[in-house]
Formats: C-alpha cells, structure tokens, sequence
C-alpha cells in the first residue's frame, strides 16, 4: 500500500490524515469537526482504525480519500451556488 493513515483520535483535537509512504505528504487531511461530522453520519467507522489487518486498513484509506475527494466537492459546489454573478445579461 502506498499511503498509511496518522491518527490522533483520544485527545481533545483528535485529527486524521493519510499520508504517502514515500515522501509522507499528506494527501487527505480531516479536522476534529469533520471528523465528528463523518462518524455521525457514519461515513467513517471507528472501530476500522483499530483493526490491523491489511485489508480493513485499505479500504479505510480508500474510504478516506473518497470522503476527503466528496467533502472538497461539496464545498466548492455550495460556494459555486450561493457566488453571485459578476454581471447580469
């Protein structure tokens, strides 16, 4: 696998980030409030960061890149909505 996952999840301003094995950038990257906003709406499972196995942890890297990839397009498209026009014709 090419990314792994840095986790802080038992502190005050837990945080998530998966990063690249090579050069350990980070490449998705998920504050305390998104992070409680994912587990509400269960898009993210706690109990996957605490199985070791290869497979969970790949597919909670998979699920994390596509929730990162959704949330960023989320943004954009409710910012695209609610700019006004520069100009009326």
């Amino acid at each position: 696998m090419t990314f792994y996952i840095d986790a802080w999840l038992d502190c005050p301003q837990p945080y998530v980030q998966v990063k690249n094995k090579l050069n350990s950038k980070v490449v998705a990257d998920f504050s305390s409030d998104e992070l409680t906003r994912a587990i509400e709406q269960g898009d993210i499972c706690l109990c996957d960061f605490f199985d070791a196995s290869l497979e969970t942890q790949v597919e909670l890297v998979k699920s994390l890149l596509l929730l990162r990839c959704c949330v960023d397009l989320g943004k954009k498209y409710c910012a695209d909505l609610f700019t006004p026009p520069t100009s009326y014709h």
